[in-house]
C-alpha cells in the first residue's frame, strides 16, 4: 500500500496567474491524496486614521464576502467538488498570516505562487515566496508562473528529480522524496554535483585523481541513499555531475524530463539565506518545473 504523504494542504492565493497556477497543482495533490485543501487570502493590513474603526471594519467584512464569493466560484469553475476545501481570510502581515495558518491547519505541504498580482510580485521570490521558503516547518511547493501542469488521472509526478549535496539537509530531502516517489509510483534521480573550485576539471595528473576520488565517494554515498527495489516500481537512479550545482540540476532535469525537483534547506540562519540566495533560488528562478524545498526535520 503507498503511503499517505499529505493530509493538510495549505495555498495561499492571490489571484494572480502564479498564484492560480499553484491552485490547480494544490488541487491535483489534494485529489491524489485525499487530502484537505486549506485555501488562504490575506488581506494585508493598512494602518487607519483615528475615528473610522467600525467603518474599516465593515470594509473588510465586505472584502472577505466578495472574496469568498469569488474563491468559491473558482472552485466551481474546476470542477473541484470532490476535494475536501476550507477557505480561510486573515488579515495581517501576508508572510506571518500564511506561516500561522500552516500552523492552525497543521499542513504538511504549503504550495505557493511565486509571483504576485499586477507585476508588483506580492508573492515573489525574493519577498513572501522567500520568506516563507526560509520559515516555514513544512515541506514547500513553489510554482513560477509558466509551469505547466500535467494531465494525469491519478499520480501529478511521473518523475522526479531530488538533488543532494550530501548535507544533513540534502539527505533529508533524499529520504522524503524517497517516500514520496514510492507514494507516487514515479521514477526518482537522485543526484550530487561536485563543484571542482579551480576551474575547468583536468584529464590527468593529481588533481584529476583527487577528483575522480571525489566524485567516486559522492556516487558511493547516493548508491546508500537509493530506495530498495520493489515491484511495480520504477528503478531509482544516481547521477553524479560535475560543475555548478544549480546548472546541473537544471540540465539534468530537463535531460531526464522531471516534472518535480526536490531539494533540502538547512534552516532558518545565514547559511540558509544563502542557500536561497544561489542553488535554489536558481534553480525556482529558471521557472520549467515545480520545487519542493524540504526544511529539517520533516518525516
Amino acid at each position: 500500500m503507498n503511503p499517505i504523504m499529505f493530509k493538510n494542504i495549505l495555498c495561499p492565493i492571490d489571484r494572480s496567474p502564479s498564484s492560480l497556477q499553484s491552485f490547480d497543482r494544490a488541487i491535483d495533490i489534494a485529489r491524489w491524496q485525499g487530502a484537505r485543501l486549506h485555501l488562504l487570502e490575506v488581506i494585508e493590513s493598512v494602518a487607519s486614521p483615528g475615528g473610522v474603526g467600525s467603518k474599516r471594519a465593515g470594509v473588510l467584512n465586505e472584502a472577505r464576502v466578495a472574496l469568498e464569493k469569488d474563491l468559491r466560484q473558482m472552485l466551481v469553475s474546476r470542477r473541484a467538488s470532490d476535494v475536501k476545501v476550507e477557505i480561510v481570510m486573515r488579515e495581517g502581515n501576508v508572510v506571518r498570516e500564511i506561516l500561522a495558518q500552516a500552523s492552525d491547519s497543521r499542513a504538511d505541504l504549503l504550495v505557493i505562487g511565486s509571483h504576485g498580482r499586477g507585476g508588483v510580485q506580492r508573492l515573489v521570490l525574493g519577498s513572501v515566496a522567500e520568506k516563507v521558503l526560509r520559515q516555514a516547518t513544512c515541506p514547500v511547493l513553489t510554482i513560477r508562473r509558466g509551469v505547466s501542469r500535467p494531465r494525469r488521472n491519478r499520480s501529478p509526478f511521473k518523475t522526479i528529480l531530488c538533488a543532494t549535496d550530501l548535507s544533513a539537509a540534502g539527505n533529508n530531502a533524499v529520504a522524503f522524496a524517497k517516500r514520496l516517489a514510492r507514494a507516487a509510483a514515479a521514477r526518482l534521480i537522485v543526484m550530487s554535483a561536485v563543484e571542482w573550485p579551480f576551474g575547468v576539471p583536468v584529464t590527468s595528473g593529481p588533481i584529476a585523481e583527487l577528483q575522480e576520488v571525489l566524485e567516486t565517494n559522492a556516487r558511493k554515498a547516493l548508491a546508500l541513499q537509493l530506495p530498495k527495489p520493489r515491484a511495480g516500481q520504477p528503478a531509482a537512479k544516481a547521477v553524479v555531475v560535475h560543475g555548478n550545482a544549480s546548472a546541473a540540476i537544471v540540465k539534468l532535469a530537463r535531460a531526464r524530463s522531471a516534472d518535480l525537483i526536490v531539494m533540502g534547506v538547512s534552516g532558518r540562519g545565514a547559511v540558509d539565506v544563502v542557500l536561497l540566495g544561489s542553488t535554489t533560488h536558481h534553480v525556482i528562478r529558471r521557472g520549467e518545473w515545480p520545487v519542493l524545498t524540504v526544511p529539517p526535520g520533516t518525516r
